[in-house]
């Protein structure tokens, strides 16, 4: 046991930048190092099972650690990231989508998600709704897809909340969020105004300025 903690507290300092000091760890992830450490001592010792056992706790451990990934941000109590807030629309969806007023199950929204073509289990969905994964884009159009509902729906914040996209992007409402999923741009786009850092202009002035020149043309 002492040989398998010994490599994971290495492994981890060198994670962390710090071969001489090793970072603190939130609680939540103890349980998962104490595995792997106890993984790591089985393979040390050729047990059959501790690869198995040492993979499992390594992608539990990458689970938790995602799910707390945005804990650090120093949020107003409306204010959520996009990730946290999809997770949160598919759980809603998936509570209300079940047969005869029951709630859709895990496993079953992972079985259509399959008949569409993408590689979904149980798993996946629990690590989605956790906030420990995030949904892709061609996921996110297969959801929408699935449930027949827009993609706004399962981006945009409530009434009363807002949403973070980036540590330097103003926070979000849903009027501004339905303009970016559904609205025209243009190079004074006011949403963007509104949002982007002062002085942040980025691409869209040369793309739009093209744009104009190349409708000017036919």
């Amino acid at each position: 046991m002492q040989t398998g903690r010994r490599i994971t507290l290495h492994v981890t300092r060198v994670a962390a930048g710090q071969r001489g000091r090793m970072r603190r760890l939130p609680k939540d992830l103890r349980p998962a190092l104490d595995a792997m450490a106890d993984a790591l001592a089985g393979l040390a010792e050729n047990e059959e099972d501790a690869e198995a056992r040492l993979e499992a706790a390594l992608a539990d451990a990458v689970r938790t650690a995602a799910a707390l990934r945005y804990d650090a941000y120093d949020l107003a109590p409306d204010v959520l990231h996009v990730d946290r807030m999809t997770a949160r629309r598919l759980r809603d969806l998936r509570q209300l989508a079940g047969p005869d007023e029951t709630v859709l199950t895990q496993e079953s929204l992972a079985e259509h998600m399959n008949a569409l073509g993408f590689k979904w289990s149980r798993v996946t969905v629990v690590d989605i709704e956790r906030d420990a994964r995030r949904l892709s884009v061609a996921e996110l159009f297969g959801l929408a897809l699935l449930f027949r509902v827009g993609i706004g729906e399962l981006v945009a914040p409530g009434r009363d909340q807002r949403l973070l996209v980036a540590d330097e992007v103003g926070p979000l409402d849903a009027r501004a969020v339905a303009e970016l999923v559904s609205g025209r741009g243009g190079a004074r786009w006011a949403v963007a105004a509104r949002v982007l850092p002062e002085g942040v202009e980025g691409p869209a002035k040369e793309l739009w300025a093209r744009r104009r020149a190349a409708e000017g043309d036919k």
